[in-house]
Order: structure tokens, then C-alpha cells, then sequence
């Protein structure tokens, strides 16, 4: 027996590391009509320590204040616990950013340059 789109998505804990207060919203109101649960934290650190109290897969943005997403990346990596996908949200389309992607742990990397979202 297999459990229906809609129950698989209930089961999702999703935690949005993002700064920009519209982006979060946006992401959010997506994110939840699939069904999912969803929380949002505006920084790097915030999100490592939300993470440390209950697991959760990520949208991380890369630039944040606090601790950016590289590091709190980094950092949740080496928690000893369930690991989590975390896909890196970022408008940075210059330099090596998905060249680099790789390194402190992501599981996908999304450029979010209008138009269109390239993953």
C-alpha cells in the first residue's frame, strides 16, 4: 500500500533560512500548499539552531546576516544526527558559486535569477 502525494508531503518538515522578508513569504506560501510544514528563520545561525532542536530538510539562502549559508551548512553537516537535504537558494550567478556548491554539503543548488529558477 502506498501512502498518497498529499500524505507524503505532510510527513515533509521543511525549514526556509532566508533574510528577505518577501522571499520568505513567497517560499512559504508554496511550500505549504503541498502541504508540508514549514518554518523560516532569517539567518544562518537560526537555522543551525533550530535544526539542533528538531530535524528538518532545508531551503538555505546563501547570503545572510549572522552566518550565511555556506557556514551554517558546514556546521549542520556535522551534527550526529538524521542528514538532512538542504537545497541552496541564491540570486549570486557570478563566480564559482555551483562549482563550490558541493563543498560544505548541498544537495542541489538553485539560482533564483528572474525569470526563471535554474536548479
Amino acid at each position: 500500500m502506498h501512502a498518497s502525494p498529499t500524505a507524503l508531503h505532510s510527513l515533509l518538515r521543511i525549514l526556509v533560512a532566508e533574510d528577505n522578508a518577501v522571499n520568505q513569504k513567497v517560499i512559504s506560501i508554496l511550500l505549504r500548499e503541498t502541504g508540508a510544514e514549514v518554518n523560516v528563520v532569517s539567518d544562518g545561525a537560526q537555522a543551525l539552531a533550530a535544526q539542533r532542536s528538531k530535524p528538518y530538510d532545508l531551503l538555505m539562502d546563501l547570503h545572510m546576516p549572522v552566518m550565511d549559508g555556506w557556514e551554517a551548512t558546514r556546521q549542520i553537516r556535522q551534527l550526529q544526527q538524521r542528514q538532512p537535504i538542504i537545497v541552496a537558494v541564491t540570486a549570486d550567478v557570478v563566480g564559482g558559486v555551483r562549482k563550490n556548491a558541493s563543498r560544505p554539503g548541498w544537495t542541489i543548488i538553485c539560482q533564483n535569477r528572474s525569470p526563471e529558477i535554474n536548479c
